[in-house]
């Protein structure tokens, strides 16, 4: 049986996430769609045995945005979209991560409920409550981390 202090032995793609709290789920290699129902993850953490065997597969990572993980993540992929979000006043002083087209902005979870919203403006999403972002290390289709 895995338990917490095993999850080191995770690989980085998924223990980085894991021990940050963020509830994480099996997506598909060089893809984004997840390879299980990930709906309970919405609501719970899966427990580390399960992660533990999904971190066997060649596949990517998920990480479920929203109450679940305390975090909305704004999906920006584009530079103009980008500049368009620093011209707006967001904070990027937060956690920010390359992504194949862009950024990704991780901010708090504020409580309530936060809903996914896409082209909130141009090439700029929100993920919130019932969501997902592929995870830093994750291959993109076109090869590219």
């Amino acid at each position: 049986m895995t338990n917490a202090t095993n999850a080191p032995d995770l690989p980085a793609i998924w223990h980085d996430p894991y021990s940050r709290g963020w509830s994480v789920i099996p997506l598909e290699r060089r893809g984004k769609k997840p390879r299980c129902r990930w709906e309970q993850y919405q609501s719970q953490r899966a427990p580390l045995e399960t992660i533990a065997r999904w971190a066997v597969d060649d596949g990517n990572v998920g990480i479920v945005t929203g109450a679940v993980s305390g975090i909305v993540v704004l999906d920006l992929d584009s530079d103009d979209a980008i500049a368009e979000a620093r011209r707006r006043g967001l904070p990027s002083s937060t956690i920010l991560l390359k992504t194949a087209r862009g950024e990704h902005w991780y901010f708090r979870h504020p409580g309530g409920t936060i809903r996914n919203g896409t082209k909130i403006f141009p090439s700029a999403d929100v993920r919130g409550d019932g969501g997902y972002v592929v995870a830093a290390g994750s291959i993109h289709e076109t090869g590219v981390c």
